[in-house]
């Protein structure tokens, strides 16, 4: 049996899954150790900061803020 597939953080603004956060990384063997939630986040897709973001299935559903994605999108 295969593991379901992960949920991806999308852009409220754009869709993409081509966002930045800031986190703190272990450098020896480059892993995210933790990263800060509550700052704004970076989208190259908008090219602007955004400080929402979605935490989005494969089926579209936003795990966020428990709607349909498309309800969450502002673009």
């Amino acid at each position: 049996m295969s593991d379901p597939p992960k949920a991806v953080w999308r852009c409220p603004g754009c869709g993409s899954d081509e966002i930045e956060g800031l986190a703190w990384v272990r450098l020896k063997d480059e892993t995210v150790q933790t990263w800060d939630e509550n700052s704004a986040h970076w989208c190259p897709g908008c090219e602007e900061h955004v400080k929402r973001i979605c935490e989005v299935t494969s089926e579209g559903r936003c795990l966020t803020h428990d709607q349909p994605f498309r309800i969450c999108w502002i673009g």
